[in-house]
C-alpha cells in the first residue's frame, strides 16, 4: 500500500479497531520512532520519514480490507460472459463487412475486407462468441467475393491492351467505321461463339452491335463531340493503324475515353 491509499482510508477505520491493549487501549497517535504526533493511517512519519507499517499493521490491514470491499468484484463467470459478448460482436462485424463488400462495392474492396473478416472471425472463435453460423457465413461470402474479384482482374488484364488501343486510336477507328464500315481484325476474337451469351447478357445481339453502339458512339460523343465522317474526310488522316502498331503518346481526350471504356467493361 502506498501513502496515498493509506491517507484515503482514515474515515474507513472504525472504533473497534484497537491496538489490543497498547497505550491503554487507545489507537496510537504518535510515531514510535521519534514520538511526533501522526494520524492513524499515515504510513510514513512526516518528521523522521520512517516506515510505521510494522506498528500500524493491524490498522492498515483493516483499512485496506475496507477499500477492497468497495471495489467491484468480477467473477470468472462474468468475465467469460464478457468475452462471449465480444466474440459475438466480432462475428456480427465480420458478416456485415463481407455483405457490404459483396453487395455494395462489387467486391472491389476485397483486398481490404478479406483480411479484416479473417481477423474478426479468429477473434470471435477465440472468445467463444457462439455465433459460429455468422462467422462461417462471413468467411464463405468473403471467399465468393475474392473469386469474383479474381475473375474481374483476370478479365481486365486480358482486355486491357484492346482498351488501350481503342483509347489511343479512337478517332481513326471512328473514321474508318463511318467511311468503310469496317472493324479491325484484332477484334475478331470477340466474335467467337463463346462470347454470344455475354453479349446477350449485356443487351446486344453480337460484338458488332456492341462495337457500334458502345465503342464508336461513345468515342464520337465524348471525344469528337458528335462528329461523323464521310468519304470526303478520308484524305484528312490515315486509316486506323494495324493491331501490331502502338503509338507512344496518348492524348488527354483519349485518356478520358479510356476511363469511360473501363466503366463500361
Amino acid at each position: 500500500m502506498d501513502r496515498d491509499i493509506i491517507d484515503e482510508t482514515s474515515e474507513l477505520i472504525t472504533d473497534d479497531t484497537k491496538d489490543n491493549g497498547h497505550n491503554g487501549g487507545d489507537k496510537p497517535s504518535y510515531c514510535p520512532h521519534c514520538g511526533a504526533p501522526k494520524a492513524l493511517t499515515e504510513r510514513y512519519c512526516p518528521q523522521c520519514g520512517k516506515d510505521r507499517s510494522g506498528e500500524y499493521a493491524p490498522y492498515l490491514a483493516k483499512a485496506y480490507a475496507e477499500i477492497k470491499k468497495a471495489d467491484p468484484v468480477v467473477t470468472e463467470a462474468q468475465e467469460a460472459e464478457r468475452q462471449r459478448i465480444r466474440g459475438r460482436a466480432f462475428a456480427i462485424a465480420a458478416l456485415v463487412i463481407s455483405l457490404f463488400n459483396l453487395l455494395m462495392c462489387a467486391t472491389l474492396l476485397t483486398p481490404i475486407t478479406l483480411p479484416l473478416v479473417i481477423i474478426f472471425v479468429c477473434k470471435s472463435v477465440n472468445r467463444k462468441g457462439g455465433k459460429t453460423g455468422m462467422a462461417v457465413a462471413a468467411v464463405i461470402i468473403s471467399v465468393i467475393s475474392a473469386i469474383i474479384f479474381g475473375i474481374f482482374i483476370a478479365i481486365f488484364v486480358k482486355i486491357y491492351p484492346d482498351l488501350k488501343y481503342i483509347s489511343n486510336h479512337g478517332e481513326e477507328l471512328v473514321r474508318e467505321y463511318d467511311i468503310n464500315g469496317t472493324i479491325p481484325e484484332r477484334f475478331d476474337k470477340y466474335r467467337a461463339s463463346k462470347y454470344d451469351e455475354f453479349w446477350d447478357t449485356m443487351g446486344y445481339d453480337d460484338f458488332d452491335e456492341f462495337y457500334e453502339k458502345v465503342i464508336i458512339e461513345s468515342y464520337r460523343k465524348s471525344v469528337l463531340k458528335g462528329k461523323k465522317y464521310d468519304e470526303d474526310d478520308s484524305h484528312e488522316k490515315p486509316t486506323a493503324p494495324s493491331s501490331d502498331t502502338e503509338t507512344t503518346t496518348q492524348p488527354i481526350t483519349s485518356k478520358i475515353f479510356e476511363e469511360d471504356l473501363v466503366n463500361v467493361a
